[in-house]
């Protein structure tokens, strides 16, 4: 009776995803929101299905993946929601097949299969999301069959470099300095590689390690190229550092040579969080003095959030 019921539940859920994935029926732009909308209810029951019955699950949610590959040629997915929907599909497989005690190695190569036969992108950098859902030893073997095929890749092409960036996303995911740092050995090391670095090297309690990454970062972006993988948090995490090793003079300093630089709301309000409470009086003064040559658009914020008495005390 037990079986029986799953079964009618299953077939009900078969029958929604048909449903609502609209077989034949061309989706415009228009309809777009409303047509993801009737796909993530189907994909809601499928998940509450994964809480219980997680094999039943992993079934539902191949038919799914299955249909909308069918339906990839009638929408239109300028927005690329309905992309986006696919990606959180695989998302929600590998959660299922990880509630039901799968083989992590045979998720990963089902993985795999998808993402080396995708006619539509809907795989393209999955690797993102999958690893944030991916247990341990799931991201452990995710890593050694993409290390397998960068190894096997003697040219240094970009499809290489794709595989290069694909295990960063995994060794960061697994918290992996070491591999995360030999790989960028192998790659190229971008300002946001440091950033990633000094995250994890922090994570370890080692703010002296960190601000070295830090600092290289900023280096390789300031050679004045336009860098893959550039880092707007780097300049930030240098003044926290700074802060947590005692030197918080050192962090003002760079707080208020950035806001001479480029005075703006960001930069002000960075520059505030690193006066001193008692001292923020007798900066008043030399902060109006730099908004007065910001532009104009600037000048106008700015000079109202430092009007007479807005300095908070």
């Amino acid at each position: 009776m037990v079986n029986q019921t799953n079964m009618i539940k299953t077939e009900i859920i078969e029958y929604a995803i048909e449903d609502a994935i609209k077989p034949g029926d061309f989706i415009g732009y228009n309809e777009g929101w409303s047509f993801i909308s009737g796909l993530e209810k189907v994909k809601e029951q499928i998940d509450g299905v994964a809480n219980k019955k997680p094999l039943q699950a992993v079934d539902l949610i191949e038919t799914f993946i299955a249909v909308c590959y069918e339906k990839a040629e009638e929408i239109d997915d300028s927005s690329g929601s309905f992309g986006m929907f696919v990606e959180e599909l695989f998302c929600s497989w590998v959660n299922a097949r990880q509630k039901g005690k799968c083989d992590p190695r045979e998720t990963v190569t089902r993985l795999l299969f998808w993402m080396d036969d995708d006619d539509y992108g809907f795989t393209y950098q999955l690797e993102k999301s999958v690893s944030r859902v991916l247990s341990p030893q799931g991201l452990n073997e995710f890593a050694a069959a993409i290390l397998i095929r960068f190894d096997a890749d003697g040219k240094k092409d970009y499809h290489h470099r794709q595989l290069g960036e694909a295990l960063k996303t995994i060794y960061a995911a697994g918290r992996d300095l070491k591999s995360y740092v030999f790989i960028c050995e192998e790659t190229e090391l971008l300002p946001k590689d440091c950033e990633i670095i000094a995250g994890l090297l922090l994570s370890r309690r080692k703010p002296a390690k960190a601000l070295e990454w830090v600092e290289k970062g900023l280096k390789i972006q300031k050679d004045g190229r336009l860098y893959r993988g550039s880092s707007y948090n780097l300049e930030t995490m240098k003044r926290d550092i700074l802060t947590k090793l005692g030197r918080t003079e050192e962090a003002l300093e760079d707080a208020w040579q950035n806001f001479l630089k480029h005075p703006d709301e960001f930069s002000h309000k960075e520059l505030m969080r690193h006066i001193p409470k008692q001292q923020r009086i007798e900066w008043h003064p030399r902060i109006l003095e730099v908004i007065n040559t910001a532009p104009l658009g600037s000048t106008i914020t700015l000079l109202l959030k430092n009007l007479p008495g807005t300095i908070r005390m």
